[in-house]
């Protein structure tokens, strides 16, 4: 993986990266990303990425290489009554894109499918992705 300890490429590969493995019925309008305006659909599912650097540590002596961990989480929404069955389906398909995944100076790791509990008039499913970028 090429060093790049950059939050900025990080946030742009995770996000370009879940745009270009949307499931089936998702586009970019869908997407809720960070810091643009959104207009949340009524009665169509949708999806919020966020990306958060948890810490950083050297990973060499005198602390010339360092490694920032983080998570990105993936909120899918669906109007309550929908088929959370297929939710879930489509939430493995997003976790599939990202485990074990390089991506240009990203390394992500582990990915965790959540049930949340309904927000408003939403079904809602978390996936949460380990990844590191270093250098």
């Amino acid at each position: 993986m090429p060093a790049n300890p950059s939050t900025k490429n990080a946030h742009e590969q995770l996000i370009t990266n879940l745009l270009n493995n949307l499931p089936a019925g998702y586009t970019s309008a869908t997407v809720k990303l960070p810091n643009r305006k959104f207009n949340t659909p009524l009665d169509t599912k949708w999806l919020r990425p966020t990306v958060i650097v948890q810490d950083v540590v050297n990973a060499q002596a005198g602390g010339l290489w360092k490694r920032y961990e983080g998570i990105f989480v993936i909120d899918m929404y669906y109007p309550i009554g929908g088929d959370d069955l297929a939710q879930l389906t489509e939430a493995e398909e997003v976790a599939l894109a990202f485990e074990d995944v390089e991506l240009t100076g990203v390394k992500c790791q582990n990915t965790l499918i959540q049930l949340n509990d309904s927000e408003n008039n939403w079904y809602n499913i978390q996936i949460t992705i380990d990844f590191y970028y270093e250098g």
